[in-house]
């Protein structure tokens, strides 16, 4: 299969995972995994989404290397994050474009889409439905992700995190 997906959507822990379950992806560079599939590109292809609020923590907090070469969007949405001397203002710049974040993701169009929320369970179902050994996709039961962020207290959060769901809410109803 192939794979592709945004920045910070769990993409080193999936990588690791598919080598653990000998579906092993192979990229000239690391780069290559944030570009889009190409359109009419054939067979299985898997993409990962994230909650949008969490992902823009993500991104904000863990600031992306320059050479993404994504979507337009992706593109757009670091350099605003980086832009931002506040996490409320770069959330507040995203909330001014209703429906940015559905359309990157959508923009992957994958065969298969995980929730980084449901790894490993997901992705060992999907090593598992394209063939990878039982007994190496059952190793990732004890390889949980670690996608805990340092990010400091914020007063807003629930504020914040209102006004991404409510601007992004087609995105966030299909994602629930």
């Amino acid at each position: 299969f192939t794979f592709a997906a945004p920045p910070h959507t769990g993409i080193s822990w999936f990588l690791e995972a598919a080598k653990q379950a000998g579906q092993p992806l192979q990229m000239e560079h690391p780069w290559q995994c944030h570009t889009p599939f190409h359109e009419g590109q054939a067979g299985f292809s898997v993409s990962l989404i994230r909650h949008p609020y969490t992902w823009l923590q993500a991104l904000y907090f863990n600031p992306q290397e320059d050479r993404l070469e994504a979507t337009p969007e992706v593109d757009w949405i670091v350099r605003e994050a980086k832009k931002a001397n506040y996490f409320h203002s770069f959330v507040n710049t995203i909330a001014e474009h209703p429906g940015c974040i559905g359309s990157m993701f959508g923009a992957y169009q994958a065969t298969s889409v995980l929730r980084v929320e449901d790894f490993p369970w997901a992705a060992m179902s999907l090593f598992e439905l394209v063939g990878a050994p039982t007994e190496k996709v059952n190793t990732l039961r004890n390889f949980l992700p670690d996608f805990a962020l340092d990010i400091p207290p914020i007063d807003q959060t629930a504020k914040l995190r209102r006004m991404i769901v409510k601007s992004e809410a087609e995105f966030c109803e299909r994602y629930e």
